[in-house]
Formats: structure tokens, sequence, C-alpha cells
């Protein structure tokens, strides 16, 4: 098995501790660590819901992805969503290179399936990103 070198670390920002099964393992109830690509997926995520002002002294550093949620679902939308992704991608995420982003209308028609697809450019790999979009109510 070869041992791969840990290049991007951040933390799992979802914080899910598994219920308690055994008192005497608490080694398991640490917050996880994401490494290399599972980090690199968890700044995409973070970066399509940055909101204006969201980072100081970046007014620029923004994603409109929210905003396009509350117009009707259509294919013009789904174009919007694809260029606003690979805009942010492109300007704010210099470890990938987009190879192709597809946005589609969801099955029961409220919301966007998408996918990206992105090669980091460090590690020499290519990964997949699948996000189903739609707004809460």
């Amino acid at each position: 098995m070869a041992i791969e070198n840990t290049l991007y670390s951040d933390l799992d920002l979802s914080l899910y501790v598994p219920p308690q099964s055994d008192k005497d393992n608490d080694v398991d109830r640490d917050i996880k660590i994401l490494k290399n690509a599972a980090a690199v997926k968890r700044s995409l995520k973070h970066l399509f819901f940055i909101e204006q002002y969201d980072v100081p002294f970046d007014s620029t550093m923004q994603s409109s992805l929210k905003a396009l949620l509350f117009e009707p679902v259509s294919r013009v939308i789904a174009a919007n969503i694809q260029s606003s992704i690979e805009f942010i991608v492109k300007m704010h995420e210099p470890r990938v290179t987009v190879l192709r982003t597809d946005v589609n209308i969801n099955s029961s028609g409220d919301g966007y399936d998408i996918e990206l697809y992105f090669s980091i450019k460090s590690l020499n790999r290519d990964e997949n990103l699948t996000l189903l979009l739609k707004r809460a109510r």
C-alpha cells in the first residue's frame, strides 16, 4: 500500500460525532481531519456558499448561488449556476483546474444536480464533486 503525503488538510466542518458506543474508545469522538482531495472538495463546497462581505476586506469573493435559487427552475438559471461555479473556482481556488461542470434540473424539478469535474494540480489527480442545490422552505 502506497503512503500518500498530506499536502492539504482541513477540519470536517460538519462536526458530526457518532453516538458513543464504547466509553473506553474516545478516539473516534474527535473532530475529523480531511486530507488532500477531501480537503479540496470541502474548500470548493465552502466557496460555493460564500456571500458578499463574508470575507473581510474582499468584497469580490462571493458566489451568487443562493440568490439564483430564488429564481424559477429553468435551463437558463442552470446555465447561470454553471458559469457562476466555474468563475468562483477559477478566481479563488488556485489548487484546481475545472475540467467540466454539469448542472441539470433534478428529477423532482425543485433544484439542480451539480457535477463538478476538476483536476488537483499538485496531486495530479482528477476528482469530481456532486452537489444537490435546492431551496429550503
